[in-house]
């Protein structure tokens, strides 16, 4: 039995042997032809991840030249702001002390009770406007402050002032 099969197989030998051969010279081709354009992928890949890698260095140093710049105009507009500040803040105090002197605005006296006016109890009041000998009546809008307090609130509203204008300043987009 196994005669008749070798003498069956026989004549195909050969075919069996160069169809094997072939389909290894094809496998060897398909294989070379592979590699080599997996080489060209790789070499592709390699040049385009050069170029990302310069664009972003090139990318970091744009943006590090924009905040120096941004940096060095920051530091600007706080140094005229801040000659600005001491001008105005002398302006103010200025003219808060000529309210002050021009209103009367005074501190109650060393020594003496807050809203005391320094009389007694049962002596007459001052006239009033009419003369009527009434105590003369406040105008409901008036309120008595001390001078370190109008100079403490004129202090806080130029500083604050300013720095509004420098946040303003500094939101302004060129």
């Amino acid at each position: 039995m196994i005669g008749a099969v070798k003498a069956w197989i026989a004549p195909y030998v050969g075919a069996l042997v160069a169809g094997v051969f072939v389909a290894l010279l094809v496998a060897f081709a398909v294989q070379t032809w592979r590699l080599g354009r997996e080489r060209q992928d790789n070499a592709t890949l390699t040049a385009t991840i050069a170029r990302i890698e310069n664009a972003q260095k090139h990318a970091a140093d744009l943006a590090r030249l924009a905040r120096v710049e941004q940096e060095a105009r920051y530091q600007t507009l706080a140094q005229r702001t801040d000659e600005h500040a001491e001008q105005a803040q002398a302006d103010a105090m200025a003219d808060a002390r000529d309210f002050i002197a021009r209103n009367r605005v005074q501190c109650p006296a060393a020594g003496s009770a807050a809203g005391s006016s320094g009389a007694r109890a049962d002596s007459d009041g001052a006239p009033g406007a009419d003369r009527s000998g009434a105590a003369a009546q406040l105008d409901a809008g008036l309120i008595a402050v001390p001078e370190s307090d109008i100079l403490i609130c004129t202090e806080n509203t130029v500083r604050l002032g300013k720095a509004r204008e420098w946040a303003k300043q500094i939101t302004i987009v060129d």
